[in-house]
């Protein structure tokens, strides 16, 4: 007999199947394929979304999908590619290649009659992909509503498959099916972490009776159960792959500001790293150009949280490597804040540091000048505005817009005779046009 949940899950299925969900927009290539499936004695369609520079050398880790559309409000592969793309566009995770497996009878294919789907995703539909695109071996699937609990009972048949299986939201129609689940799962020696169940609180009730038949002594079988606040059975779709893909490609991303402070990653060491994650997810090992671009790319966020754990060095052997065309922003600013905070001693190294990269910008010897006339430090206070009026005897013409904005700050910062004083200076010398 049905629960009551899933009797509510089948009725809002029911009244949102004439509702139609526009495709997202997407740059990158997907490809209909069409084939004979023997398991099915049919032929099946299948999505394939391939990376933005697809390379058939390389060897992508692959998402397969069971784009249960029926149950589930919108268009489940459309939404995952949606996400993915976001996420890679963010350089949160690599290229992969996303298999989005269509049917329009899931319930059928995943209750009522497994053993064919249960054929067709083990043999024939890795075999048809793998013989036309470059793939990892093992292989993430992921699953919604009663698809997922199909992942869940039939983990066991799946796991030769498929390294890790991911369980959104399952909907199982009744205790026989969940009783039977953990007998698979007892059944079969799972690896932990196989399986993971990402579940909202009003669906956790059928995860928690499954966990409970487990048992205690069954903990190793490793099913990894996230609970998860604040989203409904459709909405769990998207923030569920977006959290497991984080934690999936963690190893991918620059470290974070909190692993930094505790292992510091010098420019030598973030080669090695980005060759060490090459070689991993089999991307094109860099040559020397493209290791000095990424390492260029990656320069700005390091040195960013190098600043915010006050690792000054570190920070500024990435400012020197960088080439945005922000970073005397981003480096004056810290400067800033650290002053306005109180820690003038983190503002006065920043200017001193900014001042070796960027010699003929005036802000950092006026704000040091500034803070000398606060301590009464007479000596330091002529020093630096000696540098400033050194400045100011010869500007280039492509410095203009930055003494022109140092002038409005001094106007802004009450110090107006001085900075319409430059301003006129910058008037009278600047270069006429043909």
């Amino acid at each position: 007999m049905l629960s009551k949940y899933c009797i509510l899950i089948l009725l809002n299925c029911i009244l949102l199947s004439s509702a139609v969900a526009s495709k997202q927009n997407t740059s990158r290539k997907i490809v209909e394929h069409t084939f004979m499936s023997e398991a099915f004695s049919s032929e099946r369609v299948v999505m394939v979304q391939l990376p933005e520079e697809y390379n058939s050398k390389l060897a992508y880790p692959i998402v397969y999908v069971l784009a249960a559309d029926d149950f589930y409000l919108g268009k489940v592969f459309d939404d995952i590619v949606h996400k993915t793309n976001q996420m890679r566009r963010y350089q949160q995770i690599p290229e992969i290649i996303i298999v989005g497996v269509m049917s329009k009878a899931w319930y059928q294919e995943t209750i009522g009659e497994p053993n064919q789907l249960g054929q067709f995703l083990t043999e024939e539909l890795p075999a048809y992909i793998q013989k036309r695109y470059a793939t990892h071996q093992h292989a993430l699937l992921v699953a919604h509503s009663y698809a997922g609990a199909y992942l869940v009972k039939h983990a066991s048949t799946l796991q030769g498959r498929y390294a890790k299986l991911w369980s959104i939201s399952p909907v199982f129609p009744n205790v026989d099916y969940i009783e039977q689940a953990v007998l698979e799962l007892k059944s079969r020696d799972l690896k932990k972490t196989e399986i993971s169940i990402f579940v909202e609180k009003e669906n956790v009730f059928d995860v928690n009776l499954l966990q409970l038949l487990l048992g205690q002594e069954d903990s190793a079988l490793g099913v990894n159960v996230d609970i998860v606040d604040d989203v409904s059975h459709h909405s769990i779709l998207p923030h569920a792959l977006e959290t497991g893909l984080y934690e999936l490609f963690r190893d991918y991303r620059l470290p974070s500001s909190e692993h930094l402070a505790n292992a510091p990653l010098t420019i030598a060491r973030l080669q090695s790293t980005l060759l060490a994650r090459a070689k991993k997810y089999e991307l094109a090992m860099p040559d020397k150009n493209i290791l000095n671009n990424q390492v260029i790319a990656a320069s700005v966020e390091l040195a960013n949280a190098y600043m915010d754990s006050k690792q000054f060095e570190l920070a500024f052997e990435f400012w020197a490597k960088s080439n945005s065309r922000n970073r005397h922003y981003f480096i004056n600013r810290w400067a800033e804040r650290y002053q306005a905070s109180g820690d003038l001693e983190s503002a006065q190294t920043i200017w001193h540091k900014m001042s070796d990269i960027f010699p003929r910008s005036p802000f950092a010897p006026f704000q040091l000048m500034q803070i000398s006339k606060r301590q009464q430090n007479i000596e330091k206070t002529q020093f630096y505005q000696q540098q400033l009026l050194n400045l100011y005897k010869h500007i280039e013409a492509d410095e203009y817009p930055m003494f022109t904005a140092f002038a409005n700050k001094l106007i802004n910062e009450g110090e107006v005779d001085q900075g319409n004083a430059l301003l006129t200076q910058l008037a009278s010398s600047a270069p006429t046009g043909p």
